[in-house]
């Protein structure tokens, strides 16, 4: 959708306006930014501060919820996961180490780039971080069912990559 129109920069905006756009802005997150950030200085700066702060209270929320979430299905099944050493994170950050084994610790930048690939040929994108370790840093407003769908995603790459499944 176009929402170039949504605010004009020379009109007086009521709150009421800027919550139907920011409400426009949560369904379409990559114009988040943009849109708050060209259109708070033409807003009434009261209305503006309280809708922002709003926006801000939410966006955290979101992401230690979230967060949380990644972090407990990924200890959860870290059991099973005889490659991955320790999961870690705060918030939306986090991490999990791909290790030769669990006694040594010792790091395995190979299969963490493979376990990247195999993610990748399944439709998420993720990167590593340091040698050996997964990072996870999805966007503030990521949804419950796409945390869950994107660990499904790299839970099922950690599996196929330590049963030695071709790529």
């Amino acid at each position: 959708p176009d929402y170039t129109g949504a605010l004009q920069s020379n009109q007086t905006v009521r709150l009421t306006d800027l919550r139907r756009h920011v409400q426009v802005v949560e369904q379409e997150p990559l114009l988040f930014h943009t849109s708050i950030d060209a259109n708070v200085r033409y807003a009434n700066p009261a209305a503006t501060e309280a809708e922002v702060g709003r926006l801000v209270r939410a966006l955290l929320e979101n992401a230690r919820r979230q967060g949380d979430h990644i972090l407990d299905r990924l200890k959860t099944e870290q059991p099973r996961l005889r490659s991955v050493g320790d999961v870690r994170g705060k918030g939306l950050m986090c991490g999990i180490e791909i290790v030769r084994d669990r006694e040594s610790k010792a790091p395995d930048g190979k299969a963490a780039k493979r376990i990247i690939t195999r993610a990748w040929k399944r439709g998420l994108l993720a990167i590593t971080a340091g040698e050996s370790t997964l990072r996870i840093a999805p966007p503030l407003v990521i949804t419950r069912a796409l945390v869950d769908r994107a660990l499904d995603i790299l839970i099922d790459s950690i599996h196929d990559e330590e049963s030695g499944k071709p790529l």
